[in-house]
């Protein structure tokens, strides 16, 4: 059984991007991104939500080969490409590029069942879908040094559930990234 990771980048006020959709306000260091470059290695596969995956399907295929990219940024290209990806749409008829579409909460909660290894989650709609089915296993947000005062936010509406802090990495951007797992309620504590 796998472990389903939502991850974004998240404003200090909870948002994961303007209400228009902006994410011009991202601090994108190269210490930061090594470290997530390096955490992806380790994962056993990447899950999108429908925008999400449009958003990085238009850059990360091509940025290995764009010269005017840093070498870390060439770096995750590579490492992104190799990774088995899965998108999770209704709406969307085709991702193409060797990428599994699927099409409901069950699909996802097969996914996790046949996974062994993380499996890192981008995109609020979707994980708010997984969120209240329970399929989210630990929640990771790269907190940014900056406030954008209103947007789509991290947190899916309505969810509540005790979390367990599990990690903390400070970065010299101001970039904090910290991840929590979902903890057992305390009903099942006392059973």
């Amino acid at each position: 059984m796998g472990t389903l990771v939502y991850s974004m980048l998240v404003s200090l006020d909870g948002f994961v991007a303007t209400i228009e959709g902006g994410l011009d306000w991202h601090v994108i260091s190269e210490e930061w991104h090594r470290s997530v470059n390096r955490q992806t290695e380790g994962m056993a596969a990447l899950l999108f939500g429908r925008r999400m995956w449009q958003l990085m399907d238009e850059f990360w295929p091509y940025a290995e080969d764009d010269p005017s990219q840093p070498d870390w940024i060439r770096e995750y290209s590579r490492i992104w490409k190799s990774k088995p990806k899965y998108v999770c749409s209704t709406s969307l008829r085709e991702v193409g590029r060797g990428v599994r579409l699927l099409r409901s909460v069950h699909d996802v909660a097969a996914l996790k069942a046949g996974t062994d290894g993380t499996i890192t989650l981008g995109g609020p709609d979707l994980a708010a879908s997984l969120a209240h089915a329970g399929l989210i296993d630990e929640f990771e947000l790269h907190l940014q040094p900056v406030a954008i005062g209103a947007g789509r936010p991290f947190w899916p509406a309505g969810f509540a559930a005790p979390l367990e802090l599990r990690e903390t990495s400070t970065f010299g951007s101001g970039v904090v990234r910290v991840r929590y797992a979902v903890a057992p309620r305390i009903q099942d504590r006392m059973a």
